[in-house]
């Protein structure tokens, strides 16, 4: 079951409610967004146990033609597109129409602009985050599951939390979707060809702490994991 046209629909929802509390009342690499734009040069890949070469507009490619490469490359398609990048429009344009298959390319970038005008819309977060506010949004890879694999074409469903804040006006947010991601083997490397986000499952939460709108320390100056994906 996939619902949704992009991972990035959570956000816009989580965003959208958070929007209509603050009207009653008063959410993806780093967790605070990044300072600069990502560079257009070919690099070598930073993370390790990801299964890419390099990085290309700031984002890992370059993966082996096998299952865990295609797990590596949806893995690391939810994790970047989902994540800091959001901030970043033209630096997550980049990235998108490097990771994207170039028979997707056009359909991929018409769903994250939508995606992006709900961001903002509903928020205003890409704005106060230009503006220099701090602005927290994280993706965070759990679980996965193959659903199909062949050497030419993939399917993978990650089951993910995701986590938005903005500094002096939202307290850290959460997301759970699972996130299913179909790929292609083409030009010598994994591409993305759809990707589609249901909700859930979503943990019962037991425990409590103290909510602030202050951007905590750990989404401030913490560094994320690199993620490996299986034996």
């Amino acid at each position: 079951y996939r619902e949704g046209s992009s991972l990035n629909a959570r956000l816009i929802a989580a965003v959208v409610g958070v929007a209509l509390l603050l009207a009653i009342a008063f959410y993806l690499g780093r967790a605070s967004v990044p300072t600069g734009h990502a560079g257009s040069a070919a690099t070598p890949a930073t993370s390790s146990g990801n299964g890419a070469t390099r990085t290309e507009n700031g984002v890992p490619v370059g993966y082996p033609r096998s299952q865990r490469g295609a797990v590596s490359a949806a893995t690391n398609y939810t994790r970047f597109l989902g994540g800091p990048l959001i901030l970043q429009p033209e630096a997550a344009r980049a990235a998108l129409t490097t990771l994207a298959a170039p028979e997707a390319k056009d359909k991929l970038l018409k769903e994250f602009e939508g995606n992006l005008a709900g961001i903002q819309n509903g928020s205003q977060l890409i704005t106060n985050a230009a503006r220099g506010v701090k602005v927290a949004v994280g993706s965070y890879p759990l679980a996965y599951h193959v659903n199909n694999y062949s050497s030419t074409v993939a399917e993978v469903s990650i089951w993910s939390m995701a986590v938005l804040a903005e500094d002096g006006q939202l307290a850290p947010t959460q997301a759970w979707d699972t996130i299913t991601v179909d790929l292609e083997w083409t030009n010598g490397d994994w591409k993305i060809t759809s990707d589609g986000t249901s909700p859930g499952p979503v943990p019962a939460l037991t425990q409590s702490g103290p909510q602030t709108k202050q951007l905590p320390t750990q989404l401030r100056d913490y560094q994320s994991y690199n993620y490996a994906t299986g034996p």
